[in-house]
């Protein structure tokens, strides 16, 4: 079996929150932040920081935190570089595994969830790869350059498909 590496590894016990909650800060090196650009395929990542929040829940854990980063995309119209500051706030459920038969009863409801939640095996979650992957669902799925409009533009009106049949309809 091969073992998968992470670009961003906090590993965090779980059970040192069990008793209060405990903070934890999660930043990205330069080496983590050009590993993690090339995994997410955008131009460049300079930063990424998380704040983070787990502490103990009935059902299991709660990790809550609030996300930076600086990051360069490419404009989906121009494909000029395109320099963003991502900001987002996250809230993710560990529910123990003898938890999630309860949970199964109630999933009419979604048992109450707003967030997202997750079955915990062990008592070990890693902090960098969940602030990895909520990272990648705050980035801007379609960035936009300045220059996007006039590259556009330049582009001219798009084929529609359907202008055949709009000239057959003033035919007819």
């Amino acid at each position: 079996m091969m073992s998968e590496t992470l670009e961003l590894s906090r590993l965090f016990n779980l059970e040192d929150a069990a008793a209060k909650p405990r903070r934890a800060i999660v930043e990205a090196s330069a080496e983590e932040c050009k590993a993690l650009a090339k995994r997410f395929h955008i131009l460049g990542l300079s930063a990424l920081r998380a704040e983070l929040v787990i502490k103990s829940d009935p059902l299991g854990y709660v990790v809550e935190g609030n996300i930076s980063g600086q990051v360069q995309q490419k404009c989906v119209v121009s494909l000029d570089a395109v320099d963003e500051n991502i900001s987002d706030h996250f809230k993710t459920y560990y529910i123990l595994t003898s938890e999630m038969d309860k949970l199964a009863l109630d999933s009419e409801d979604d048992a109450g969830f707003d967030e997202d939640f997750e079955e915990l095996i062990e008592s070990q979650i890693d902090l960098g790869e969940l602030v990895a992957q909520h990272f990648a669902l705050a980035l801007n799925p379609y960035p936009r350059s300045e220059n996007a409009e006039k590259s556009a533009e330049k582009l001219g009106k798009p084929h529609n498909p359907f202008d055949v049949l709009a000239k057959l309809k003033e035919k007819g």
